[in-house]
């Protein structure tokens, strides 16, 4: 197998983030009807091991209903700004 150099690397992160702590505050809060459920998912946040989430909206666009399509769409749209973003920033380390 022939080996590739690594000729430029670089990072991009969502334009929005929040502390873990205030995920799982946010997460008991839109779980709040379903204490249960809530009860089950909440490890994930205790043992994660990470200090932000990034996310790819603000913190109040997931207390809103959204249908499937429309959070697909969001994630889409989001992933290839991020794409656009960090391949700028590769071609101009270059």
């Amino acid at each position: 197998m022939q080996s590739v150099p690594l000729l430029s690397l670089a990072t991009a992160i969502t334009p929005h983030a929040v502390t873990q702590a205030e995920a799982k505050a946010k997460a008991r809060e839109l779980f709040s009807g379903r204490p249960a459920l809530f009860n089950r998912v909440q490890g994930v946040f205790e043992n994660a091991g990470i200090d932000q989430r990034d996310l790819v909206a603000p913190v109040d666009w997931y207390e809103r209903e959204h249908r499937w399509q429309a959070r697909n769409n969001l994630y889409l749209q989001a992933s290839e700004a991020l794409f656009v973003k960090v391949a700028a920033k590769v071609i101009s380390a270059y």
